[in-house]
């Protein structure tokens, strides 16, 4: 068992033994979202037969995605996935784990206003002389004038797959994009920083604005770096708290010490008072 996990496991038994799992008597509680499940719902007015004025939700599920090109069917050794994009409601498809973890990345950081993929096609002439096009797997357009264009490749694979040299190819000419394309690898989209990226993602899907509210009230006393468990067990409900967390995570209210490793295996953060004292202005 690896180090951090045994210390995981003490840090769960000690904790177990502070709540209410160690009763009896104890029942799962299930999180209270101002919007529950996925798509969305819209509110219509609807004039009946006699002149009559009718409210009623409608729903709209996820839009399947509209990317130029699809992910290929699934074969031996790899996976296909598809990820919800709750701000626009619709599916972003992936070809393998590390798509999905860039993806569930891109998603999960509040500057990032839409992540769109296989979407803008970059054409440009080779060393050879002829002309070609190129589709990054993924466009981020930044809250503000900043678009950029993400390839996701294994590091084993950048140098034989020949990207480097369709980049450099591109030069300076790539459209309406703020830099030349740019390549991540599992160095940098690694499997804990998934992890949270995904914690945000499932916490956003329950979000309840009056838990958030409480807890950033909560946050104002606090200062310096200090145990996440201490904030969630001051807010008195562990499973709001804890969803309450990961949502001002993503509003970059609590910053992870350590957002290179899991927060349940390192679970120190800090409250950033100058984002946080713009909720309250």
């Amino acid at each position: 068992m690896k180090t951090r996990k045994l210390l995981r496991f003490k840090r769960e038994l000690d904790r177990r033994g502070q709540t209410d799992m160690a009763k009896k008597d104890y029942t799962p509680v299930m999180l209270d979202g101002d919007v529950n499940g996925v798509g969305i719902v819209e509110e219509w007015e609807v004039v009946g037969d006699h002149g009559e004025i009718h409210s009623c939700d409608i729903w709209y599920p996820p839009q399947w995605s509209d990317a130029e090109r699809q992910p290929s069917p699934r074969h031996q050794g790899h996976s296909r996935s598809w990820v919800l994009d709750t701000n626009r409601n619709r599916l972003i498809g992936c070809e393998g784990v590390l798509e999905l973890a860039a993806a569930c990345t891109f998603l999960a950081n509040k500057n990032i206003a839409s992540v769109e993929e296989q979407r803008h096609r970059i054409d440009f002439i080779d060393a050879e002389g002829k002309s070609r096009f190129y589709t990054p797997d993924f466009e981020l357009k930044f809250n503000g004038p900043t678009k950029l264009a993400v390839e996701v490749k294994p590091f084993d694979d950048v140098e034989k797959s020949g990207i480097v040299d369709t980049i450099n190819a591109i030069g300076d000419d790539y459209g309406d994009l703020t830099a030349p394309p740019i390549i991540l690898t599992e160095k940098q989209l690694t499997p804990d920083r998934a992890w949270n990226a995904e914690s945000v993602l499932r916490a956003l899907k329950a979000r309840n604005e009056a838990d958030c509210d409480a807890l950033r009230k909560l946050a104002r006393t606090y200062h310096g770096t200090f145990d996440c468990e201490v904030l969630i067990a001051a807010f008195g409900r562990e499973a709001a708290g804890r969803n309450a967390v990961w949502c001002l995570i993503y509003d970059q209210v609590l910053e992870q010490l350590n957002p290179d490793h899991k927060l349940i295996d390192h679970p120190i953060i800090s409250v950033n008072h100058s984002v946080l004292e713009g909720w309250f202005k």
